[in-house]
């Protein structure tokens, strides 16, 4: 939600609202429940609070194409585990999902009480393929040990092999 006034969220309220529903649909994922939709796609309009993903004119926002990454980067893929290293502090949750060939680590954060603007890889884990935003764009190349956070999400892409003996399952 935001606070009336606008016919879009500010940018801060836009991108938590992003975060938040993909944190969520992440972790509704790896605790196995089918289905997850998000509370309003549509624009609607309350008293003092306004909601959805889309704005007043019909545009999409930014927890629109955050959601509509996450499907692209989950679909076919399975909850694997958590990345299990100690030395991995600052994302406050690390879901691996697989489609058997690539992982994905989705390091949630958050951008209100948990956030930091970025983490460092342990050198023990092996060096990703690539690291993109909460709406896909590539915020790192392969081989980058430094994890952007600034949008609260970063999926860390790996090849499945070598991330598997970093798993909490």
């Amino acid at each position: 939600p935001w606070t009336k006034g606008g016919t879009r969220a500010i940018v801060e309220d836009d991108k938590f609202s992003a975060v938040e529903i993909v944190g969520k649909a992440v972790e509704y994922r790896a605790l196995g429940i089918e289905r997850f939709f998000a509370f309003s796609f549509k624009y609607h309009d309350e008293p003092n609070k306004r909601f959805g993903m889309m704005d007043r004119n019909f545009f999409p926002m930014r927890s629109m194409a955050a959601y509509t990454h996450l499907t692209r980067v989950l679909s076919g893929r399975e909850y694997n585990g958590d990345l299990d290293m100690n030395g991995l502090f600052g994302a406050w949750r690390r879901r691996v999902f697989s489609d058997g060939e690539t992982a994905v680590a989705v390091l949630y954060c958050g951008v209100r009480e948990h956030y930091i603007p970025s983490l460092d890889l342990p050198a023990a884990l092996p060096a990703p393929l690539k690291i993109t935003g909460l709406d896909g764009r590539v915020l790192a190349e392969a081989g980058n040990r430094r994890i952007p956070l600034e949008d609260g999400i970063a999926y860390v892409y790996f090849r499945e092999e070598e991330l598997r003996p970093f798993l909490n399952t």
